[in-house]
């Protein structure tokens, strides 16, 4: 058995899944030239996999799914606000921390970083999307905070102006202009170079684009793979790594990348990446000609006239990423659907519960927007 497996081929790299990080990771390998790289995916590129799986009872927490699919919770959510990756320069959490954590220097390495990686997609978008005008919009992101942490936000603007960041500090009626009133918004930092994408879609052309150079090989619905051997002999004299599959077949490599967003980890990694799901509703936005018709019916009915505030803000059929101060939530409206996510950041820890999520997500966006009640059905 040893004797067949160094007769394998041998790769420079497996990567495992095809979504944005594996796509990406198979794109800029793929111009380093004789590089020999295998893509496993066990579903679709860009969408992962289909496969029902069953729900981890052994926490004992309470759920209200038994099973799941993969790809509800990765790169792609329902067909209607597909365009969901937002490409963003915001720290993952404030700057204050950062630079407690990081020092002022550390800072400026991850903006500068942060920003070439706009740029980067945003290039790569351009070049490869079939319809990039559609399928990636840069409108910019906007960090926003309610009145009790109006401050800490202007804090905040100011600090990232000394790390030297093209950022814009909004006022009350900036952001007014954006959400109305009613969502209860009085300050926002503006991000102007950032933008949100089609990932799904940004994924297959990464790899359409890495397949053609010859050097990466892509494997769709792939078994699963079970195991990965980081310490192995792989040729005669030379260590690598074999990555085996659920119907047996493996694979030699020198190096593997796991790009699975924690769905299958080996022992050294257990309980340094875990799961993350993803809980996203979508609602759709009445265009202006909607909202116009609605407003005419609601004052010839009634005596009280529409709260022009619930009627203004919230762009058409596009609008900028939006952020909460704190990364309780972030938003925005894409293809005439406003599409929520965040507000469990310990879902890690827990099973899916995607009905109570999405619903708790929905109410959120409908206190924030009140005239998305009207005849408006969440998916």
């Amino acid at each position: 058995a040893r004797a067949r497996s160094l007769m394998k081929p041998l790769y420079d790299v497996v990567v495992v899944g095809a979504g944005l990080a594996g796509a990406s990771s198979a794109y800029h390998l793929s111009k380093k030239a004789g590089i020999k790289v295998l893509v496993l995916e066990a579903g679709k590129v860009g969408l992962g996999s289909d496969v029902l799986q069953k729900v981890d009872h052994s926490s004992g927490v309470g759920m209200d799914e038994q099973e799941y699919k993969h790809w509800v919770s990765g790169s792609a959510v329902p067909d209607h606000p597909g365009t969901i990756k937002m490409i963003v320069t915001l720290f993952p959490s404030t700057a204050k921390d950062f630079v407690r954590s990081h020092g002022e220097d550390g800072a400026r390495a991850y903006l500068t970083l942060a920003a070439e990686g706009v740029e980067l997609e945003k290039t790569l978008a351009r070049k490869l999307l079939p319809t990039p005008s559609s399928q990636m919009h840069t409108l910019g992101s906007i960090y926003v905070a309610e009145k009790d942490t109006s401050a800490d936000l202007i804090e905040e603007y100011h600090i990232l102006k000394k790390l030297g960041c093209d950022v814009k500090l909004l006022n009350k009626e900036e952001v007014e202009a954006h959400h109305g009133s009613a969502a209860g918004f009085e300050a926002g930092i503006f991000f102007p170079q950032d933008a949100v994408i089609n990932s799904s879609e940004y994924s297959r052309s990464l790899l359409r684009a890495a397949v053609a150079t010859g050097n990466v090989t892509l494997h769709e619905q792939s078994p699963r793979v079970v195991r990965i051997n980081d310490h192995a002999e792989v040729a005669p004299g030379v260590k690598g790594v074999i990555t085996t599959l659920s119907d047996g077949t493996t694979y030699n490599s020198k190096h593997v990348v796991l790009a699975t967003g924690g769905h299958f980890l080996t022992d050294d990694l257990n309980g340094i990446l875990r799961p993350c799901w993803s809980y996203i509703a979508a609602i759709p936005v009445p265009s202006p000609s909607q909202s116009s018709s609605s407003s005419s019916s609601s004052s010839s009915s009634s005596s009280v006239s529409p709260d022009s505030s619930t009627t203004k803000g919230l762009s058409y059929p596009n609008s900028p990423n939006f952020f909460t101060y704190g990364f309780t939530h972030d938003w925005c409206v894409t293809h005439g659907m406003l599409r929520i996510s965040g507000e469990d950041h310990m879902s890690a820890l827990k099973p899916p519960r995607a009905s109570h999520r999405c619903e708790s997500l929905a109410q959120w966006g409908y206190r924030k927007y009140p005239q998305l009640q009207a005849g408006a059905t969440p998916t």
